[in-house]
């Protein structure tokens, strides 16, 4: 018997010279899987800097945290994954190696995965200007010569 949903099943036995007989089958419901999901916090980065981002994952049924589930990144130039602690977070440092999206996906035996993204922003370059001479006398008229210059930063 495979019931096509849940209720009940009535079973009748005939036969001439017997008593009928009836007995019920229940099908219960099949057990629904939980979805995780997985909400970030920030939601963007900026490529070239090393940004703590928090994750938590929760039971989209009941909103309870869930422990022990695999959070992963990849993307921009990020590949890398943290476990979930019994409050449903975990802080995973991230550092794009490039603009573009990270996706994040949240696992554990027993539960639908979750997905969420969050964005890697490229950086946005600074100048540096200095100022030559960089004094002058009130009331003096004064050429000053001022270059402008792309700051370069390092990557750690």
């Amino acid at each position: 018997m495979n019931a096509g949903s849940a209720g009940t099943i009535t079973a009748t036995a005939k036969k001439t010279g017997f008593n009928d007989v009836t007995t019920s089958v229940t099908a219960n419901a099949a057990p629904i899987t939980p979805t995780l999901n997985v909400v970030a916090n920030p939601i963007s980065v900026t490529a070239g800097t090393s940004t703590s981002v928090t994750f938590t994952v929760t039971r989209t049924d009941t909103n309870a945290a869930v422990s022990g589930a695999t959070v992963t990144l990849l993307g921009a130039g990020v590949s890398t994954n943290g476990i979930t602690s019994p409050t449903g977070t975990v802080a995973i440092s991230v550092n794009a190696g490039s603009a573009g999206t990270i996706t994040v996906n949240a696992v554990k035996s027993g539960y639908n995965s979750g997905t969420t993204s969050i964005t890697a922003n490229a950086a946005t370059p600074t100048l540096n200007v200095v100022a030559n001479p960089t004094s002058v006398t009130a009331g003096t008229a004064t050429s000053v010569t001022f270059t402008v210059t792309k700051l370069i930063l390092m990557r750690q």
